[in-house]
């Protein structure tokens, strides 16, 4: 039976890493090409797990380079076809609008035929930014970003229309809600679960630390943004919620346990909880040492 999971959770918080533990559990150890995409940095404790999954009870089918493999044999239907056609210069128009030094937003252009094939959530949010209140009250842009949020939810939904067709799973961790990445207007498929990570103040600073580390940026220029309401925004639309510091700080099993039940792999977790809580324990050590590290040298 299709089903649809989604996992929300922050930068910095271990997506690859839960990715790798929750969503393949055992075939990431058997096979690079299931799941991990080149090797762990053990430098700065980062996983390359793929976060989207999709099988059903005979195939697993995972990443390509521009989406879920199994999609690159399928094609879009006219009226998608059409519209992103019609979408593509007014993405451009927002894009320079916007005129912030975001990468994720050339590469939704570039790519904007193959949006349908995969979860692009990590970059479509982007082109939602409002760096100030000019933009916010430009007329035009507000259209041009209406306009893609239409086209993005789409392009999504004829992502879930796929699946339902061919009855396949998908499995999905990323930072935000479609609501928030997509549209609020997207309509979700009937058997769509979602669950997100929260964060406290102490929490937040640790994960924007640890974002800041894993993206190359000198000590210097870290963020100093305060914990806040919006530093939980991945919460507000979820069907249910986990703590960061349940999971990495307290190593909390029942925490644990409710990720790998909500992927549907607890018998998994049951079976091997040992070995994971020391993972996840591993995990957060290593996280801790790399902050130390870095903040006295």
């Amino acid at each position: 039976m299709t089903s649809f999971r989604e996992f929300y959770v922050p930068p910095g918080a271990g997506s690859n890493f839960i990715a790798g533990k929750c969503i393949w559990t055992n075939e990431a150890n058997l096979n690079i090409q299931h799941g991990q995409d080149h090797d762990t940095n053990l430098l700065t404790n980062e996983f390359y797990f793929q976060r989207e999954k999709i099988w059903n009870d005979s195939v697993v089918h995972t990443t390509g380079s521009i989406g879920i493999e199994i999609f690159e044999s399928f094609e879009a239907d006219e009226d998608l076809i059409l519209e992103t056609k019609r979408m593509k210069p007014l993405l451009i128009e927002l894009h320079e609008y916007i005129n912030t030094s975001r990468s994720e937003r050339p590469v939704v252009i570039n790519n904007i035929e193959h949006l349908w094939r995969g979860d692009w959530t990590m970059h479509t949010h982007c082109f939602f930014e409002r760096p100030n209140r000019e933009l916010e009250q430009n007329e035009r842009a507000t259209y041009l970003a209406t306009q893609a949020q239409d086209f993005f939810a789409q392009c999504r939904e004829y992502y879930f229309k796929l699946c339902e067709q061919h009855n396949w799973k998908s499995h999905i961790i990323t930072h935000q809600h479609p609501y928030d990445a997509i549209s609020p207007r997207i309509k979700l498929p009937k058997n769509f679960k979602s669950l997100a990570m929260e964060l406290d103040e102490m929490t937040h600073e640790i994960t924007r630390t640890l974002d800041d580390i894993k993206n190359n940026l000198k000590l210097e220029d870290f963020r100093k943004d305060n914990f806040s309401q919006r530093s939980n925004s991945c919460t507000e639309f979820a069907d249910d919620i986990v703590s960061y510091k349940k999971i990495f700080i307290e190593n909390n099993e029942d925490e644990i346990r409710k990720v790998y039940e909500f992927f549907g792999n607890e018998e998994y977790f049951d079976e091997n909880k040992m070995v994971i809580m020391k993972e996840y324990k591993e995990y957060n050590d290593n996280n801790m040492k790399l902050i130390q590290r870095v903040i006295i040298e």
